[in-house]
């Protein structure tokens, strides 16, 4: 049994950045979505995330530089949030993650401190090379509703993503600010 669980954990975890995966992420989105229908949750966020220019940074400097920037934005992100807090790798160079009993102003300040973690720090690409880039994140901020199902509080999240893409990159944009 315990061989067994531990391999159902590494089947929620992304091998390259140790982040939940994807599948992780729809159990637990659905899941705070029940605990919030039924007031076991008063308030629950979701900041959607993603890496300015990845695409140009991977055919720049090869897939092997984009993943260490993936593997260290993950821990920086990670970094910034409580025990409680849910962090996955939703796909590509986009991640989620669920903030719960957070409202979402509280969850724009961890997302402004997850945005400023990463855009402080010079990522050395190469080894032998003194070759340092800075990358920045693209942020959008949800919240969860009573009545949402798992797209609708994702949805809000990714729309406001783009204004954030929309508005010049590297910031943060929540629910609020999308028409």
């Amino acid at each position: 049994l315990e061989e067994m669980e531990k391999f159902r954990q590494a089947s929620l975890r992304d091998q390259l950045t140790g982040a939940y995966n994807r599948r992780a992420y729809d159990a637990q989105i659905k899941t705070a979505l029940k605990e919030l229908e039924k007031g076991r949750l008063s308030a629950f966020s979701l900041i959607v995330f993603d890496i300015d220019d990845f695409k140009n940074f991977n055919n720049n400097y090869g897939h092997r530089a984009g993943d260490k920037v993936l593997h260290h934005v993950a821990r920086l992100a990670g970094e910034s949030l409580r025990q409680e807090d849910f962090l996955a790798r939703y796909g590509g160079d986009e991640f989620a993650i669920i903030l719960t009993e957070a409202k979402l102003n509280a969850a724009a300040k961890i997302a402004e401190k997850i945005r400023q973690a990463v855009s402080g720090i010079e990522f050395k690409i190469y080894r032998h090379s003194d070759l340092t880039v800075r990358i920045s994140l693209s942020v959008g901020v949800g919240a969860g509703r009573k009545g949402d199902d798992s797209s609708g509080v994702f949805d809000r999240a990714d729309r406001a993503l783009f204004l954030a893409k929309e508005k010049g990159r590297d910031q943060v944009r929540t629910e609020k600010e999308i028409k």
